[in-house]
C-alpha cells in the first residue's frame, strides 16, 4: 500500500470513529454518569403516645364518653397509613438543586417503588399525605435545604387535616451494583386536647384556641421555626352523654425548651405553649382562661389537658403542670383576638 493510500485509509478510519454513537450504550465508555433501576422501601413509623395519653389523662368512668370520642376524632390523624408520597432526590452540591421528582399513590403503611436513577450521591427527601392537607403546604423544594412545610399565614387558622409524615436520607447510587434503599418516615405534627367539665355551670358557648407552637417545618435539618404565632382553632368533639365538652387541635410541636412572654404572669413561668379558653356566660359577658402548659408538646403525640369550670366562668386545672390565668369580663383590647 502506497503511503497516499494508507494515509486516506488511516482518515476514513477516523471519521468512521466519530460518527460512532457517545450514549451510555457505548461498548467500553465509561458509564459512571448512566443510570439504573434501584429499589426504595418506604414505611411510616408512627410512634405515638395516643392510647397510653387516652387511658391515662381519661381514665375514670365518667371520662369514658369523651375518650371514645377524641380516639375517633384523632385515630385518622395518628394513623400510619399514607395516602400520598412526594419524593425528591436532591444534588449533594451547595446549591442542592433538585435533581430527580416523583409523586406516588401510596394508599397503605409501606410500599415499594423501582426508581431510575443516574450514579451519584443525593439527599434524599420524603413527604407523605401533603396532598390532602389544607392548611400546611410545601413549599421552596426545589431546593433540599430550602424545603419545607409551611403552614398557612393568617391571625386564626384552622387545624391541621392530617397527620404529615416525613423521611431525610443521604443516598450513594453506585454504579453496576444491585442496590435498596429503606426510608422510614416518621410524624412531623401533632395534637392537643382540651377537655372542659361544665357540671352544675351553663353557658351560651366554648371556644378553644392552641398557640405558642411552630409554623414551619425544614426537612432536611428537622427543624422546625416559630417566627409566628397564629392561633390553631381547636375544633369541638361531639360527646354523647356526660357533663363535659372537648376540643382538640392538630399542629406542629412547641419549643423544647419555655416559651418567653413579654407580658408574662407567674401562671406562665416554665411554661412550653397555651391553649386559650373563652367562655360566655348566660349573661353574655366573656371569661378568658389562659392556660399555660408546663410540657412541651412533641410531633407525633397528643396532650390532653382537663379542667373544671366555675361559677364566673374561670377554669381550675385538674392536669397536673398546668397553669391559669383568668380575665373576668374580658373585652378584646389591643391584641387580635377571633370573633367569638
Amino acid at each position: 500500500m502506497t503511503k497516499r493510500r494508507m494515509t486516506w485509509w488511516m482518515m476514513c478510519c477516523l471519521l468512521v470513529g466519530l460518527c460512532l454513537p457517545t450514549g451510555c450504550s457505548t461498548i467500553d465508555e465509561d458509564m459512571s454518569d448512566c443510570g439504573q433501576d434501584y429499589r426504595l422501601d418506604y414505611e411510616l413509623k408512627l410512634i405515638t403516645n395516643l392510647v397510653t395519653e387516652l387511658e391515662t389523662e381519661l381514665s375514670a368512668q365518667t371520662d369514658e364518653p369523651v375518650a371514645a370520642a377524641l380516639y375517633e376524632r384523632l385515630r385518622n390523624v395518628f394513623s400510619d397509613y399514607a395516602h400520598d408520597v412526594n419524593l425528591g432526590f436532591y444534588n449533594t452540591t451547595p446549591d442542592s438543586a433538585l435533581s430527580h421528582h416523583e409523586e406516588e399513590m401510596m394508599n397503605a403503611n409501606q410500599s415499594t417503588y423501582t426508581i431510575y436513577l443516574p450514579v451519584k450521591e443525593y439527599m434524599h427527601l420524603a413527604l407523605a399525605n401533603i396532598a390532602e392537607e389544607r392548611v400546611v403546604k410545601y413549599i421552596d423544594n426545589d431546593r433540599c435545604h430550602t424545603a419545607c412545610l409551611y403552614q398557612m399565614e393568617g391571625d386564626t387558622l384552622e387545624s391541621h387535616n392530617t397527620g404529615l409524615f416525613t423521611a431525610r436520607q443521604s443516598m450513594e447510587v453506585i454504579e453496576n451494583q444491585d442496590q435498596s434503599f429503606y426510608v422510614p418516615l416518621f410524624m412531623a405534627n401533632s395534637a392537643a386536647a382540651l377537655v372542659v367539665d361544665t357540671v352544675g355551670h351553663p353557658v351560651q358557648a366554648l371556644h378553644s384556641y392552641v398557640t405558642d407552637v411552630a409554623d414551619a417545618f425544614y426537612l432536611r435539618d428537622s427543624v422546625y421555626t416559630y417566627r409566628r404565632h397564629p392561633l390553631i382553632r381547636a375544633q369541638e368533639v361531639p360527646v354523647e352523654g356526660g357533663t363535659q365538652a372537648c376540643f382538640t387541635a392538630v399542629c406542629f410541636p412547641s419549643r423544647n425548651v419555655t416559651t418567653v412572654r413579654s407580658s408574662a404572669s407567674p401562671e406562665s413561668e416554665d411554661s412550653y405553649w397555651t391553649i386559650q379558653l373563652y367562655v360566655t356566660l348566660p349573661d353574655g359577658s366573656i371569661t378568658e382562661n389562659l392556660l399555660y402548659v408546663r410540657e412541651p408538646l412533641k410531633a407525633g403525640e397528643l396532650k390532653v389537658v382537663k379542667v373544671r369550670l366555675k361559677e364566673q366562668g374561670e377554669v381550675e386545672a385538674v392536669s397536673v403542670d398546668v397553669g391559669v390565668s383568668v380575665t373576668l369580663d374580658w373585652k378584646p383590647g389591643g391584641e387580635y383576638h377571633p370573633e367569638l
